[in-house]
C-alpha cells in the first residue's frame, strides 16, 4: 500500500496531501468489497491473431427508414 500511495503524490506534497491520497484509497477498498463479485489480481493476457478467413461484407441492402418501433425506443429517452 505505501507504493500506491506514493504513486498518487506529486514531488511536493503536504500531509494533507497523504491523508487524502489514504482515505481515498481507502474508499476505494470499501467500494470494491461492496461489488457483487469477487476480484482477483492475477493477471489476464489476451493474445490477438490476424484472421485467416476473408473479411465478411454486408450483402443486404440498408433501410435507411425510421419505423414505429425505432420511433417508440427513441421517445423512451
Amino acid at each position: 500500500m505505501p507504493s500506491k500511495i506514493k504513486e498518487r503524490l506529486s514531488e511536493s506534497f503536504t500531509f494533507n496531501d497523504i491523508d487524502k491520497v489514504c482515505d481515498d484509497l481507502m474508499q476505494y477498498r470499501v467500494d470494491i468489497a461492496k461489488l457483487p463479485f469477487e476480484l482477483t489480481d492475477r493477471k489476464v493476457k489476451v493474445k490477438v491473431n490476424e484472421s485467416t478467413q476473408p473479411a465478411m461484407l454486408y450483402k443486404g441492402s440498408y433501410d435507411d427508414q425510421v419505423d414505429k418501433d425505432l420511433q417508440d425506443l427513441a421517445n423512451m429517452f
